[in-house]
């Protein structure tokens, strides 16, 4: 049977169609153009508008971005590590270690051939702590870089404030340097306008001879010709040579005072054991910083006062002058050994007062001195002396050892100190006072302090 539409449902499709209708009018309104044609001149249809052709290719459609991840966080900042501590402050250097640097690194650059910064170095370690030796190196520093004022001023500081050597050393310096320091002489004044003055009158000599001018030399003798000028520089001696200005050849003395004491071969012997002894020697050295060997020679005199009215000897004056060598090893002017010799000479006086001379060779195989170190001719702090010596006389032997210490200065004081080991042979007929003295006291010791001069 055939299909009926109810009157509602056909007002629900006309009021859709109305709407259909309505919609498509709607749009055909708002667009501009369906296609190209409908647009003017060379505009194209785009999107129902009508635009140029660069502006539809200018202008794209827009394509999504993908979106920005959010940034991550900053990671937590690493702690800083404690800070480190301080380091210890450094402990300053003394006087004497930085003035010793400075000394050696002027000597090094003396080596370099640095002048200037070797004297300026010496300057400041003399600053530092004010010695004469590097007074002295500063002043022949100054002396070789050509700085004759500096290095006069130098030297004649050094000769007002230095040691007896240093004031020779001083001395000896500025006189070769006086004729380089004297100012040179004066401008002539210029001639005054005016009419010259007379010639003046030739000099009448006091001795005339045949055959020309004579001239005296000033020692009597008359020689012919004309006199030579006179010299405008001063004569001067010579420098001394550079290798004596190392020179620690020095002459010595020694006061010296103690009790020597003596033993007895038997308890029941008369004569006594102790007698005042007095000492005073005389010693000369020859010897350089760097020698390999130093002559030196002494003459020590005693004089021995035995109390005992029992003795056969109440008094001794003996002097022995001996000659000796030392050896130097390796050149150190500290360490001295050898061998000396020499020849002694007694005289003693006896209980009746005759006098009888005791005469012998004194040989040593070994003698060692030691002595601190030396500067510049400045003396050993302290310096040790010990010997070995066989005095002969007649047919005794007596072997002695001794012992000479001395500390200071120039001046200083001094001990002293000497053993008889034992005395081998036999008395001889008729033996003498000596003798006598000898074979009864076969050991003895003397102990002695004094003072004297460095050696």
């Amino acid at each position: 049977m055939p299909l009926r539409t109810s009157r509602g449902a056909r007002r629900v499709l006309t009021v859709c169609a109305v709407a259909c209708a309505a919609l498509g009018v709607v749009s055909r309104a708002h667009a501009d153009c369906s296609k190209d044609t409908d647009c003017k001149g060379d505009r194209i249809c785009e999107r129902g508008q009508c635009v140029s052709p660069g502006a539809a290719t200018a202008s794209p459609v827009a394509t999504p971005q993908a979106a920005t991840p959010p940034p991550k966080p900053a990671p937590p900042p690493k702690p800083e590590p404690p800070p480190k501590p301080a380091p210890p402050p450094l402990k300053p250097k003394s006087p004497a270690v930085e003035a010793a640097e400075l000394v050696s690194a002027g000597n090094a650059a003396i080596a370099q051939k640095k002048l200037p910064e070797a004297c300026d170095l010496f300057e400041k370690s003399y600053e530092v702590r004010p010695q004469p030796s590097t007074l002295a190196s500063l002043a022949r520093c100054r002396e070789k870089a050509g700085q004759t004022p500096a290095a006069i001023e130098a030297w004649r500081k050094l000769e007002a404030t230095g040691g007896p050597a240093y004031k020779n050393q001083a001395k000896t310096a500025l006189k070769a340097l006086a004729p380089q320091s004297s100012p040179p002489p004066p401008p002539a004044a210029p001639a005054k306008s005016g009419p010259a003055a007379p010639a003046a009158a030739p000099a009448v000599t006091a001795v005339k001879s045949v055959g020309g001018a004579t001239w005296s030399d000033g020692v009597g003798f008359v020689l012919t010709g004309p006199a030579p000028a006179a010299s405008a520089t001063p004569w001067t001696p010579p420098p001394v040579p550079v290798g004596l200005e190392h020179s620690l050849s020095r002459v010595s003395w020694g006061l010296d005072a103690g009790l020597a004491i003596y033993v007895p071969t038997t308890v029941k012997s008369s004569v006594t054991a102790l007698a005042p002894r007095l000492d005073f020697t005389i010693r000369a050295e020859f010897r350089r910083q760097s020698s390999w060997l130093a002559p030196w020679f002494d003459v020590p005199s005693t004089i021995v006062f035995v109390p005992d009215s029992a003795s056969p000897v109440r008094s001794i004056l003996n002097t022995a002058p001996h000659v000796g060598i030392d050896v130097h090893p390796a050149r150190l002017p500290n360490l001295g050994v050898g061998p000396f010799i020499g020849y002694r000479v007694g005289l003693m006086l006896g209980g009746g007062g005759s006098p009888t001379i005791e005469n012998g060779v004194d040989l040593s195989p070994l003698h060692v001195h030691f002595r601190t170190r030396e500067v510049d001719g400045a003396p050993p702090t302290f310096d040790l002396a010990t010997y070995f010596v066989e005095k002969l006389s007649g047919p005794f032997h007596a072997e002695y050892v001794g012992l000479r210490m001395g500390v200071g200065g120039h001046t200083r004081f001094r001990v002293v100190a000497e053993a008889r080991l034992n005395v081998d042979g036999t008395k001889s007929p008729g033996a003498q006072a000596f003798e006598t003295v000898v074979a009864s006291f076969p050991q003895a010791f003397f102990v002695g302090v004094g003072v004297g001069s460095a050696e």
